[in-house]
């Protein structure tokens, strides 16, 4: 039998999913840009851009890890996904 998609948990859940994608990937599309930002300037600048691009990447690195465990929670915990 299917999940009862009107719980609250599962609700939250699924807005955890769609927000970690949106910010974990797209943070992570926006890479090419810093990098010809970068790229374009030279000494201190540069190095500051590519600083800022790597925090960020750090960063959006544990979102896309989220994305992964909230999708699996959805289909897997009891009261959340098919069970």
């Amino acid at each position: 039998m299917l999940a009862d998609y009107s719980d609250t948990a599962y609700d939250i859940t699924e807005t955890l999913h769609i927000v970690c994608a949106i910010i974990g990937i797209g943070a992570v599309f926006l890479n090419g840009i810093y990098g010809r930002q970068a790229a374009s300037r030279r000494g201190k600048e540069g190095l500051a851009i590519f600083q800022a691009n790597f925090l960020v990447s750090k960063v959006a690195e544990y979102f896309i890890y989220a994305i992964f465990l909230f999708g699996v929670l959805m289909v897997t915990k009891p009261g959340l996904g098919a069970g």
